[in-house]
C-alpha cells in the first residue's frame, strides 16, 4: 500500500540531495527520512538513491520515481486546496 508520507519524505530528499536538509525541512528527525527511504527501497525491490558519506543521488529508477511522487504530492495538494 502506498504511504504518502514516505513519497512526502522521498521527495524531499530527491529535492534537497541530503538527509540531513531533508529532514530539517520536513520538521522531522534525519533517521526518519532514512527509515522511510528504506521502506520504500524494500518495498519497491528496488535502490532510489545512491548514499556516500558526503551526497545523496537518485538512482535512474529514483529519478523517475521522483517525478512521479511529485505529481501525486501536487495532486494531493490541488484536492485538499479544492475542499478547503
Amino acid at each position: 500500500m502506498v504511504d504518502l508520507n514516505e513519497l512526502q519524505f522521498f521527495a524531499q530528499l530527491g529535492k534537497a540531495q541530503s538527509f540531513t536538509l531533508a529532514a530539517r525541512q520536513l520538521g522531522t528527525q534525519k533517521s526518519a527520512v532514512s527509515r522511510a527511504l528504506v521502506n520504500l527501497e524494500t518495498r519497491l525491490g528496488v535502490r532510489l538513491v545512491e548514499r556516500t558519506t558526503r551526497r545523496v543521488a537518485l538512482t535512474e529508477a529514483g529519478e523517475l520515481f521522483l517525478e512521479k511522487c511529485l505529481r501525486v504530492l501536487d495532486e494531493a495538494e490541488q484536492a485538499d486546496r479544492a475542499i478547503n
